[in-house]
């Protein structure tokens, strides 16, 4: 049996003896019909040449079962050998098999070993760097409501004080306006009154008093729009207002050249808008 036991369980392959030789003494001793055939044979060709009685009869016996067992022992050696190589070739594969194997199965547990510290430590950097954007994220969201919310204080303040630098502006044209306009008043006063002062006749005083009277409501329309302009530039307003008085100083002249006399009021001082 080539196949024993093995320790632990499954077996081992035991090589059987392949030699001729041994195989001739196992034919021969086992002395089966074929052996015995062979040596009534043997004995037989003996008796023929009348050596029955003689050694020479019992070595012709052994050597005609010698030449029948030869062959077979021969077949079955060559047999023996053939399984015993199969035996040894099926043993070296499995061996290299159950190597690989192991090697197959060490490598892959180091695999595994290796793929799950690096996943190990990646999970923990990129815990760590998950950790670290937030906190540069929070730190970042920190800065950008504090600069959002000095902006937008900065913004109120700068709004606060344009709202009243405007409020400042306002009053101080309103201001101006009621005083230009109370100025207006006055000077068409005073004209009114010097006018019913001259020693003229009623039909001119009409017509002084007409002429005088469209040029100052000329006058107070024009210098209204001016002041009241926001949009033009102090020195250019100063301008208009100038030039408007100047007119109105040549149309008073006109008049007293007209009717001869002469107005001695002083012309409205024209008021210097910042």
């Amino acid at each position: 049996m080539a196949y024993n036991a093995a320790t632990g369980g499954g077996s081992t392959w035991t090589p059987e003896d392949d030699k001729v030789d041994s195989e001739v003494s196992r034919i021969t001793s086992a002395g089966g019909p074929l052996m015995q055939q062979a040596k009534t044979d043997g004995l037989a060709g003996a008796q023929r040449r009348g050596l029955l009685n003689s050694s020479m009869a019992v070595g012709s016996s052994q050597a005609a079962v010698l030449n029948a067992a030869l062959p077979m022992a021969a077949q079955n050696a060559a047999q023996t050998a053939q399984k015993n190589l199969s035996g040894q070739e099926y043993g070296q594969n499995r061996g290299l098999q159950e190597q690989k194997f192991g090697y197959d199965t060490a490598l892959s547990d180091q695999g595994y070993r290796q793929n799950s510290a690096l996943s190990d430590q990646d999970y923990r950097q990129n815990a760590s760097l998950s950790d670290q954007g937030y906190r540069q994220n929070s730190v970042l969201s920190d800065q950008d409501y504090r600069q959002n919310q000095g902006l937008t204080q900065l913004k109120g303040g700068w709004d606060s004080r344009l709202q009243e630098e405007k409020s400042v502006q306002d009053k101080a044209l309103s201001d101006r306006d009621f005083q230009q306009k109370k100025a207006l008043l006055y000077d068409d006063n005073v004209s009114k009154e010097k006018i019913a002062s001259w020693n003229v006749s009623q039909y001119e005083k009409d017509r002084a008093t007409t002429a005088l009277t469209a040029m100052e409501g000329l006058y107070a329309n024009e210098f209204q729009n001016i002041a009241g302009n926001v949009n033009l530039p102090a020195e250019a307003r100063n301008t208009y207002l100038q030039h408007i008085a100047t007119l109105r100083d040549s149309t008073l002249s006109m008049v007293e050249q007209m009717y001869g006399i002469n107005l001695t009021w002083a012309s409205p001082a024209t008021p210097n808008v910042a």
